[in-house]
């Protein structure tokens, strides 16, 4: 079904609990009304067969995009602030989750931050092809912090949501421990044993630069260069694992050991 349209469906059996994970999530890559109409309003149609069919509980994906990015920590009080589309999108979602839970249904929030793993398509497989052609750059510093997860690590935390220990509704899933870009690239180069010079290249000069790979994109010239991506190694998404943490979860992995086992899990080949 497409959640961007009405949901009539009538299931077969009783459901105790709606995993609710459909998203536009990439960004940039979609039109900035496509971000609105699957993430908010795809979200109440949702919550429309939710209703329609009696289902007691939601656990919702939503972002660790609905903070402000910067160096300031944040966590589960924090005020919300999104700067994208994609953001502001999951901030409206989780409004009418919280409104509907008001009505009496449990409801589980998780804010993931960057996934990664077998599958993945964002910023660690770009990241790591760059690394092993030898064209990976920082942008600005060493020392942006990214707030990230590990697909499998973030499977087990959406499955403690539906545990009694998981008391409160709001809840980010990262790392506990805060991972800098330097961290994250030395744990690839590491686990693929490659030896790389990685320069810092100045933000405002490369952010400039970068619109001229906007305007090739505009024009039909495709490249994977956007001033939003530079936005994202510069600027740091540092959230806290403690609300999770205080209420009995245990990750299975440290940043270290998933890039470990993702290259397992792809058999020593590229990571995929």
């Amino acid at each position: 079904a497409d959640i961007r349209q009405p949901l009539n469906l009538e299931l077969k059996a009783p459901v105790d609990t709606c995993y609710h994970l459909a998203a536009v999530c990439r960004e940039p890559g979609y039109p900035k009304q496509e971000y609105y109409d699957t993430n908010h309003t795809g979200t109440k149609n949702v919550i429309d067969l939710v209703r329609g069919n009696g289902i007691p509980e939601i656990i919702f994906t939503s972002t660790m995009m609905v903070y402000p990015a910067g160096d300031l920590r944040c966590d589960e009080d924090s005020a919300l602030s999104p700067n994208t589309a994609y953001g502001s999108s999951k901030a409206l979602a989780e409004g009418e989750l919280i409104k509907w839970s008001e009505e009496g249904g449990r409801l589980r929030i998780v804010r993931p931050g960057g996934v990664f793993g077998p599958g993945d398509y964002g910023k660690y497989i770009l990241m790591y092809h760059a690394l092993k052609k030898g064209l990976f750059c920082y942008i600005g510093r060493k020392t942006t912090v990214k707030g990230s997860i590990y697909v499998k690590d973030l499977v087990a935390c959406l499955r403690f949501m539906e545990t009694e220990k998981a008391r409160g509704v709001l809840y980010n899933g990262v790392f506990p421990k805060a991972s800098t870009i330097e961290d994250i690239v030395n744990a690839i180069c590491k686990s693929k044993r490659w030896r790389r010079f990685v320069p810092v290249l100045p933000y405002r000069l490369t952010r400039t630069v970068a619109y001229l790979g906007s305007f090739l994109n505009a024009v039909g010239v495709r490249n994977g260069i956007h001033p939003r991506r530079v936005d994202k190694l510069y600027f740091s998404t540092d959230v806290s694992a403690d609300a999770l943490i205080k209420d009995g979860f245990r990750f299975s992995y440290d940043l270290k050991a998933a890039i470990g086992d993702w290259v397992l899990e792809s058999k020593n080949g590229d990571l995929h």
